[in-house]
């Protein structure tokens, strides 16, 4: 976990931050425990919780920056395409979203350009689209939500990790 005191420090509303981790391995969530205390970021929790199931997130959303980071190249189709349309239920409006998926083709196809239209189709706006050609040919979209507020439906599984 990179130490984001510098950057935080020179905000004037550092202090209404929160961040939450959902990590359903505990020996990971203990790992980022760690780290945030090591770092002295007391405005950091974690929850051993499942980021696939909407009850792990009552409480928490909407919220103003969501990551849906090494998530979308480990679940099927049909899992993405419920994740992006449930996405704007954990925004607020004008939040930001960051999603990231990997571009092999040899694995399932590159299908990033499908993932953009479905965030589009579910009320948000591309700010950026960044691709490598090195590894995994990694991409990763930031986008904001510009559609109005959704309500969290409890008790549904978005996803469901199949690697």
């Amino acid at each position: 976990m990179k130490d984001p005191r510098p950057i935080s420090a020179e905000r004037g509303d550092a202090d209404r931050v929160e961040v939450t981790l959902l990590e359903i391995e505990p020996r990971i969530a203990e790992r980022a425990r760690i780290a945030a205390a090591t770092a002295g970021l007391d405005n950091v929790s974690v929850h051993v919780v499942d980021a696939g199931r909407t009850d792990s997130y009552v409480g928490l959303v909407p919220a103003d920056l969501v990551l849906l980071v090494g998530i979308f190249g480990n679940i099927s189709d049909e899992d993405l395409h419920c994740t992006v349309d449930m996405s704007p239920s954990l925004c607020s409006p004008g939040a930001t979203l960051l999603w990231s998926r990997g571009r092999d083709p040899d694995m399932r196809g590159d299908k990033n350009d499908l993932v953009r239209q479905w965030f589009a189709e579910a009320g948000f706006l591309e700010l950026d689209y960044v691709t490598s050609e090195s590894g995994s040919r990694p991409a990763v979209g930031a986008l904001r939500y510009d559609g109005p507020p959704h309500p969290l439906a409890t008790g549904r599984t978005m996803f469901t990790f199949t690697r």
